[in-house]
């Protein structure tokens, strides 16, 4: 059968809504899919797991691109979306829970067919109680750290760290574009 995918993320976007908006929790982790993935994204034309997609969809168009695996990216951002509406959805104070929630997105590769690490997304959604600034797009350049993402995110949900990151990895500095 088809896994009913979007029925899911609904009902996990509700539910985590509600457990912030009632204050039972603080800190999540919401996962769309996992690394290596099996799930089937059917709408976006795909007929086997994601991972397997990722490999073995041949490279078409100019530039050249992976339709099926750039559809299922459109659908998780969907998906993501409607989580973002749950929050943006709930008042608090002169604004949404959304407002005051710092949420890191990301995924595992920058690109799945040859698991590269380059050019790596990241967002943050909310305004961290206003310690974000918003509709802001910053892109890194040159050598700059996923891990400022990481560290602006955990700034902005409040904590006064000083670094985080371990290796190449490190950083004592935040996306100062954001905050």
């Amino acid at each position: 059968g088809r896994e009913q995918i979007e029925a899911k993320n609904t009902v996990m976007s509700e539910l985590m809504a509600l457990a912030l908006a009632c204050d039972l929790t603080r800190v999540f982790s919401m996962q769309f899919s996992t690394c290596g993935s099996g799930v089937i994204i059917h709408p976006a034309g795909a007929t086997d797991g994601l991972h397997r997609t990722c490999h073995d969809e041949p490279m078409s168009g100019s530039p050249s691109t992976q339709p099926i695996v750039h559809g299922a990216t459109v659908y998780t951002m969907r998906q993501l979306s409607i989580f973002l509406d749950k929050l943006n959805d709930i008042p608090m104070g002169a604004g949404s829970l959304l407002d005051h929630c710092a949420i890191a997105c990301t995924t595992e590769h920058t690109d799945g067919r040859l698991h590269r690490y380059e050019d790596f997304p990241f967002l943050i959604a909310g305004l961290g109680g206003g310690r974000l600034r918003g509709d802001v797009h910053h892109r890194g350049r040159g050598d700059e750290s996923i891990t400022k993402g990481g560290l602006t995110a955990l700034r902005a949900a409040g904590l006064n760290i000083p670094n985080f990151g371990t290796e190449g990895g490190y950083t004592e500095s935040s996306i100062s574009a954001l905050e």
